[in-house]
């Protein structure tokens, strides 16, 4: 059993049997002052407890090759199961409609993510979509805000990079089990994930991401965060389903405005329409929930505060030191960086502001801070 608890054994072998869901699981531990009473019950005795047919009897299931293999995997994955009974569950789920039972966990919860939100968009999205949600992500992380999404492509993953990038904490909760990672080709981010936040499921390692298992997952996202933002999103996108948990749970719902003619900008642009706080940049979403006061700027914005650049940074800034707009194209041409790496060195240039975003992918220099004589930045 490794790590793993004598309820948290319990209570997974109890979700492993079909017909007994999280609502139903979550009321047998009222039904019985002990889940190990329950492993004595008969198929029929169990069925009549929970209201419904159930095939298998509880201690089949505990002495069964699935369920062994399932506590060896959890061990040597180095997985962690929290379960609703534990202290070190999230205390923002205890109060969400049907809170998952169990949740099997690489990385660890921590207590300064009760101060998080979510950024939640379509899987096909837009150049602009990756960059307002890494923006906004970035900007959070910052401030020491956790970013939650779902790991899906697009807007989901953007997000988690966007926070990565700054350094900050991220959650992706998942529609489907460790053995089948969803999207395939994630497993490095996930691991980026876990190592500065965490990737969790309600799901055990067996369950593939099925099309019915992520509106389910879109419960808990809303459930950890204290408001959602939207970046793009069809009229139909399961983003909006997020949203719909956000508004039952009373958490605040942001959207940021896309093009009109713009197919996934439609759902998003009509939650606008409904009352959705609108969003441009991070200050609209932290001055709403009065959150992250101890930004970076008020942190370094000191008289003779010193901040530290990256070479690539600063290649960055002495091409721009005229102070006049600089199309990409130029950037890329003049400065010795990767182009895969530019975007990230702009982002956060942006992100500090050094440079700002102009139309037509152009680049200024902001004059905020002067060029330090060791290649670092001075306030002014």
């Amino acid at each position: 059993m490794g790590m793993l608890t004598k309820t948290q054994c319990n209570v997974i072998a109890l979700s492993m049997i079909s017909g007994i869901g999280p609502r139903k699981l979550l009321a047998l531990s009222g039904k019985s002052r002990n889940f190990e009473d329950i492993f004595s019950l008969s198929t029929m005795e169990l069925s009549e407890l929970v209201g419904g047919r159930v095939d298998v009897d509880p201690e089949t299931v505990r002495k069964s090759r699935e369920y062994l293999e399932e506590l060896s995997y959890i061990e040597e994955a180095g997985i962690t199961a929290i379960t609703y009974w534990d202290e070190d569950y999230p205390a923002a789920l205890r109060d969400i409609h049907t809170p998952p039972p169990v949740l099997y966990c690489k990385g660890s919860f921590h207590a300064g993510d009760a101060c998080s939100v979510a950024i939640v968009g379509s899987r096909r999205c837009s150049a602009y979509g990756i960059q307002m949600a890494e923006k906004l992500a970035f900007g959070l992380a910052e401030r020491g805000i956790t970013v939650v999404s779902g790991m899906a492509r697009g807007i989901d993953q953007a997000a988690a990079k966007g926070a990565l990038m700054a350094g900050g904490r991220t959650i992706a909760v998942m529609g489907s089990g460790f053995r089948h990672m969803y999207p395939k080709g994630s497993e490095r981010l996930a691991r980026d994930i876990s190592a500065n936040g965490v990737v969790t499921t309600e799901y055990d390692s067996r369950t593939e991401p099925l099309r019915g298992n992520f509106p389910r997952r879109n419960r808990i996202i809303s459930g950890l965060v204290k408001g959602v933002v939207v970046v793009e999103a069809a009229k139909k996108s399961g983003a909006l389903i997020t949203v719909d948990y956000a508004l039952s749970q009373g958490k605040e719902v942001f959207a940021v405005p896309g093009r009109a003619d713009s197919y996934v900008s439609r759902g998003v642009n009509g939650l606008i329409q409904n009352g959705a706080k609108l969003v441009t940049n991070v200050e609209d979403i932290t001055e709403e929930l009065n959150i992250g006061s101890d930004s970076i700027a008020s942190r370094t914005d000191v008289e003779g505060a010193y901040i530290e650049l990256s070479d690539e940074q600063i290649a960055v800034i002495r091409m721009m030191a005229e102070k006049v707009p600089v199309h990409l194209d130029r950037i890329q041409e003049t400065v010795n960086i990767d182009n895969h790496l530019l975007p990230k060195v702009l982002l956060s240039l942006e992100m500090k502001k050094f440079i700002k975003t102009l139309p037509g992918s152009n680049y200024v220099l902001c004059s905020r801070y002067p060029l330090g004589s060791t290649g670092g930045y001075v306030k002014s």
